[in-house]
């Protein structure tokens, strides 16, 4: 695993692991966090919305607008990289937009979700904890595994936080008729990343270096039942790809590969257009699989292809100058690359690419630090992302503050998102760990 690796991927999720390990829980320190300056959205009334219709914008590099054509679209070729340029279909480029204004937009104003916009949920049957691995499949959320504490310890969480035991019990839960149902024992405990969902089934890895490839296992959300599999030849990022599972390697040095359910087995992908990439991360878009991946060196930019995994054709896509090791994800009708300094501080290091147009566009700060769900890593939602305990909205660039029920601030609680809403459930709060849940509804 690179210094790289270490340092801008591992670091936020490794102080809480210390936290764990060590005397005390605390929350963040806000005066060890930057704090970026710029306004809180304020939502009124219903604040969940349909996506806003973007017109085109502009990403300046060096000083200069430049101008993406149609991010999936027109000409182009995977030697030379290039792509015809598309005119905006809502009008045209303006004459501020060739000049570069407003290519870095501050976060509008509006409300946060407050406590009585949650909805508690039926009690769940399972024990309290933290670190548990959320997500949502096939009209349900699923909570699985997590940590908690050993019987026979007494005391406040810090006291115990040595004595902690890996869970492998889970439940599903069903917001539409507020109800909750055991799952199966699941054959490993977990790592708390997210879960990778494809179809009706659930791929959790276990516990590992980033470098390494996980073990895995699959919850089959038909038959109620757990499998082991195969593990990928490297370690790397599971991406959901349409019907199939792909692991986009970690480095171009290993090949990246997709996943054969009937067979067990894994097959390699066509290399990709770069043999030195670094950092690689993965999302599914347009029906194709997009990669964002760095050369050597510290400074190097964010780069961008994808691949037609039907005809294995890679292509080169445009990417701003971003000199950091991004997260490529898909929200909404945008790919977001968020850099993991983002989880560390408040400063908002990442673009964010409108799919109907191509175009790209910085993304604002978020308007402070706050610590109401803390440890957990970016989450969409509806077509939200969950980053800092906030939500972003990168079809208008703003963000919504989250306050929970009774003001809580939540340890690494398990957070899933779906089309329509988001659960939360367990997490450390102050000296004890919650078995608490809340739903948020989202439209």
């Amino acid at each position: 695993m690179s210094d790289d690796f270490d340092r801008e991927e591992q670091a936020f999720r490794d102080a809480f692991r210390q936290e764990l390990e060590g005397e005390a829980f605390r929350p963040l320190d806000a005066d060890e966090i930057k704090a970026a300056a710029g306004p809180v959205r304020r939502f009124s009334g219903p604040w969940a919305k349909g996506l806003v219709a973007a017109a085109a914008v502009v990403l300046v590099v060096g000083g200069a607008g430049v101008v993406l054509p149609r991010l999936f679209g027109g000409a182009g070729t995977v030697a030379s990289g290039s792509m015809a340029a598309a005119p905006d279909e809502s009008g045209g480029i303006t004459e501020k937009d060739m000049a570069g204004a407003g290519a870095a937009s501050n976060a509008q104003e509006g409300s946060g979700v407050a406590p009585g916009d949650w909805v508690g949920t039926a009690a769940s049957p399972l024990s309290p904890r933290l670190s548990a691995s959320g997500a949502w499949a096939d009209g349900r959320f699923y909570v699985v595994g997590g940590k908690g504490l050993k019987a026979g310890c007494s005391g406040t969480v810090a006291a115990c936080a040595r004595h902690t035991n890996n869970l492998v019990d889970g439940a599903s839960y069903d917001p539409a008729s507020d109800s909750w149902r055991l799952l199966p024992d699941a054959p490993m405990a977990f790592s708390e990343e997210p879960p990778v969902v494809v179809g009706t089934r659930i791929y959790y890895g276990g516990h590992t270096l980033a470098a390494d490839p996980p073990a895995l296992a699959v919850f089959d959300t038909t038959t109620g039942t757990w499998a082991r599999i195969a593990s990928p030849k490297s370690g790397g990022t599971l991406v959901a790809a349409g019907d199939r599972l792909v692991n986009v390697a970690l480095t171009s040095s290993a090949p990246d590969q997709v996943f054969d359910p009937d067979s067990g087995t894994w097959s390699d992908l066509p290399a990709d257009l770069w043999s030195d990439g670094r950092v690689r991360s993965g999302t599914w878009a347009d029906g194709l699989l997009v990669v964002a991946s760095r050369a050597s060196g510290v400074s190097s930019p964010t780069r961008l292809e994808s691949l037609d995994l039907a005809s294995g054709t890679w292509r080169e896509l445009p990417a701003g100058e971003m000199a950091s090791t991004p997260a490529v994800r898909t929200v909404g009708s945008y790919l977001l690359l968020d850099s993991p300094a983002m989880v560390m501080t408040s400063d908002a290091v990442g673009g964010r690419i409108d799919l109907s147009t191509g175009a790209w566009l910085e993304w604002s700060a978020p308007p402070g630090v706050a610590t109401v769900l803390s440890g957990v890593g970016p989450t969409v939602v509806g077509d939200r992302l969950l980053v800092l305990s906030q939500l972003y909205d990168p079809a208008d660039d703003s963000w919504a503050t989250i306050t929970l029920p009774g003001s809580r601030d939540l340890l690494m609680p398990a957070v899933a998102g779906s089309p329509h809403g988001m659960l939360v459930f367990g997490g450390a709060d102050g000296d004890t760990l919650s078995s608490d849940a809340y739903y948020l509804p989202v439209s």
